[in-house]
C-alpha cells in the first residue's frame, strides 16, 4: 500500500468486475476511500469471496441507465462524504445494437447509446458537482 490516495473519496462504475475491479482494488491499496457500482450483486459478490479486502469497498447495485438508482448512488456519496475526490467512468454493458447497421433496431440503439452516451454523461455531471463542493472547501 503506498498510501498516495489516502484520505481521498473515489468512485469506480462497473467495479465489480474486469478493468473496474483491477481499478477498485488498486485505488484501495493506494488508500483511497472507494465507492463502487454495478448491476449485479451477484457478481460482486464472487468478487468479495475471491479477495476479502474488498469489504472496505461501499458496493451500490445500480443501473446506471436508471435516473433514479444513478440519483441514489450519488446522493449516497453526498451524505456519506460530502464530497468526491476521483471518479473512473467504466461501467459499460453488453451493447444491444451489435450487427448490420441496416438491421440494428432503433429500440437497441437507444438502448446502447444511453448506457454508453448518456448515463456516464450523467455521471459525470454529477462527479463534477461533487468535486467542485470538495475544491469549495479547501
Amino acid at each position: 500500500m503506498t498510501g498516495r490516495f489516502r484520505g481521498r473519496i473515489a468512485l469506480v462504475t462497473g467495479g465489480s468486475q474486469g478493468i473496474g475491479l483491477a481499478v477498485v482494488r488498486r485505488l484501495l491499496a493506494d488508500g483511497a476511500t472507494v465507492v463502487t457500482c454495478g448491476r449485479s450483486r451477484d457478481k460482486w459478490d464472487d468478487a468479495f469471496a475471491d479477495d476479502p479486502r474488498l469489504a472496505a469497498v461501499r458496493f451500490v447495485p445500480t443501473d446506471l441507465t436508471d435516473r433514479e438508482q444513478l440519483d441514489a448512488l450519488f446522493d449516497g456519496i453526498e451524505e456519506d462524504h460530502g464530497r468526491l475526490d476521483l471518479a473512473v467512468n467504466n461501467a459499460s454493458p453488453a451493447l444491444g445494437s451489435v450487427g448490420p447497421t441496416a438491421e440494428v433496431d432503433d429500440a437497441d440503439t437507444r438502448a446502447t447509446l444511453d448506457a454508453d452516451l448518456l448515463a456516464p454523461l450523467r455521471c459525470l455531471r454529477r462527479e463534477l458537482g461533487l468535486m467542485a463542493s470538495a475544491a469549495a472547501r479547501s
